[in-house]
């Protein structure tokens, strides 16, 4: 609920007052923050991106530039802006430390579909298939991807792989258009 989030944003201001460069303070306010704005809209009805909560991603990353969970949450908050090439390269950031994070690479992934780059999200969602053989949705998006880039057979398979694992997950599934 949103006070709480205040009331966390408050405890995390008290404790930059003592020691200001103390990066996980900061990682957890931007987190605070980025909850925050999805209670606030604007006059047309659009969820409202809190832009502080990107600096306090930034400056947590300059204190602890392998700090990967806050080049992840800087790239959620530059989709929400928008700016999904940003978001891409911050999520490349976070993936050069953790290179094997599943959450990562199918944000990635599903980033690089929304800008048309199939090949590359493609890539993502073998690497997850990979290190995790058992997540259906990896063997899902796989399979979009692979039709989506005229791989049909690949793709049907993927899809087969799915439907092994949870058939529920085709039953979820958005259809994106490309």
């Amino acid at each position: 609920n949103y006070e709480d989030y205040e009331a966390v944003i408050d405890c995390l201001d008290s404790a930059l007052r003592i020691e200001p460069n103390d990066s996980g303070a900061l990682y957890n306010k931007g987190r605070a923050l980025s909850q925050v704005s999805w209670f606030e809209f604007d006059e047309e009805g659009k969820r409202k991106v809190n832009e502080e909560a990107l600096e306090c991603f930034d400056k947590a990353i300059k204190i602890d530039p392998d700090n990967a969970r806050a080049n992840f949450a800087k790239s959620l908050v530059l989709k929400d802006l928008g700016r999904l090439e940003e978001s891409i390269k911050c999520m490349d950031d976070a993936l050069k430390i953790e290179p094997d994070n599943v959450m990562f690479l199918d944000f990635k992934g599903n980033t690089l579909v929304e800008i048309g780059k199939l090949t590359e999200s493609f890539n993502c969602f073998e690497k997850i298939t990979q290190i995790d053989p058992n997540n259906a949705r990896a063997w899902y998006n796989k399979g979009t991807s692979c039709i989506a880039v005229g791989r049909a057979e690949e793709g049907a398979t993927c899809l087969e792989k799915t439907m092994e694992i949870d058939s529920t997950v085709l039953k979820k599934a958005h259809f994106p258009k490309h």
